[in-house]
């Protein structure tokens, strides 16, 4: 049996209503329910915000698709400075939820170099 594709659609009010194989296709289902729907890679990394990012959905799917591969290759850099040296699950927690918190604020990636910051406890 295959495995669950990796892209998740989440609802506004965080309801699971979607897995796709490409964000292209996640785009799609964030275009037709609207602002606070969220693409996410697996159930945890939010990727895209519909009503926080530059332009809607909507507008180019191939936007979304191209956002969300940059930002899942910004999140595994953080991640693995996360995962350095001693106490190093307790700083991966930390930089996720503070990624998901930027993310859902609308922060641009800028904050990459915030999320490095924390991981490394400085």
């Amino acid at each position: 049996m295959a495995a669950s594709p990796d892209w998740k659609v989440y609802t506004d009010d965080g309801e699971y209503i979607a897995s796709c194989k490409y964000p292209v296709d996640a785009a799609a289902i964030v275009n037709i329910h609207g602002d606070g729907t969220e693409v996410r890679l697996g159930h945890d990394i939010v990727c895209w915000v519909e009503g926080q990012e530059d332009q809607p959905a909507g507008n180019s799917y191939d936007n979304v698709s191209g956002t969300c591969y940059n930002r899942a290759l910004v999140w595994d850099k953080a991640i693995h400075a996360a995962l350095q040296g001693n106490g190093s699950a307790q700083r991966a927690s930390q930089t996720r939820k503070f990624w998901n918190r930027a993310m859902r604020l609308g922060t641009d990636l800028v904050m990459y170099d915030v999320v490095c910051r924390l991981a490394n406890n400085e």
